[in-house]
Order: C-alpha cells, then sequence, then structure tokens
C-alpha cells in the first residue's frame, strides 16, 4: 500500500504544482501527470512494457470509437459539450486531440499500475500464476473487510 500512496501522492502534486503554480491547462497538467506515473512504474518494472504498450493502445481506441459513434448518432455534441478556446482545435475521428491523448496516457498508467502495485508477475500462459495472483487479490480484500 505504501507503493499506492508515493504513486498517488506523486501524481496529485505534479498536477497541483502545474495547474496552480506554472498555470497550465488542467489537460495538461493531468497529461503530464499521468505520463509521469505510466513512466516512474515502466523504469522500475521495464518487464510491464508490453502490458502497458497494450492497455494504452486499448484504452486509445476505445476512446476514438466512443467519440465516433458519438458523433455520428448525435452530430455536433462534441462541439456543443468542449470548449475549443482552451484546447488546440485538432481531432482525431471526431475527438479532440487532447482527449485522445488523456485517454492514451491512462491507459499507460494503469497499465502496469497492477502489477506493480501487488508485485504481481503472470509468469506463464497456462494460468497457474494468474490464479495465484487473484487468490492474493482475493485474500487482501478479504483481509480488508
Amino acid at each position: 500500500m505504501i507503493n499506492l500512496l508515493k504513486i498517488t501522492t506523486s501524481l496529485f502534486s505534479l498536477f497541483i504544482i502545474g495547474f496552480y503554480i506554472f498555470k497550465l491547462n488542467s489537460f495538461i497538467a493531468t497529461d503530464l501527470a499521468l505520463f509521469y506515473g505510466g513512466l516512474y512504474i515502466l523504469s522500475v518494472r521495464m518487464d510491464l512494457f508490453k502490458s502497458i504498450f497494450w492497455t494504452s493502445l486499448i484504452f486509445f481506441l476505445i476512446a476514438q470509437f466512443m467519440f465516433f459513434l458519438g458523433n455520428i448518432f448525435s452530430p455536433g455534441v462534441v462541439e456543443a459539450f468542449w470548449d475549443f478556446s482552451n484546447l488546440s482545435g485538432y481531432k482525431i475521428l471526431g475527438a479532440p486531440i487532447e482527449d485522445s491523448l488523456f485517454y492514451l496516457l491512462l491507459g499507460f498508467l494503469l497499465g502496469g499500475m497492477y502489477e506493480y502495485l501487488f508485485d504481481f508477475k503472470i509468469k506463464d500462459s497456462s494460468g497457474n500464476s494468474l490464479k495465484k495472483d487473484l487468490a492474493l487479490v482475493y485474500y487482501f480484500i478479504k483481509k480488508q473487510s
């Protein structure tokens, strides 16, 4: 749990410094904090690169798909709800590039967080180590309640 506290405190501090002290846009301050967190996890656990890469890509693609569907079923929804005076104005499939970057970086942070926080590793494809990891998670949850 100390790792979770350390990462959460670091990310929150980085956001506060970026947003309030350097007067960065909240999108930029958040993206910097997410990038820093993912980079930290990757620097400590390089074996998580594959997990982090795929999670980032999946988050990004799901977000793009949802924005795309939103624009098909409700044209102009992005323009109606987003204040483009604070954004770059660039879009990918109808999604503001800042939102696309946010989901990519959210996947970058969360992709390896589970394995990093609990120091779990999936060692084989038979599922045996995954079963042990899930049993440990169940044990910790049970212990908390």
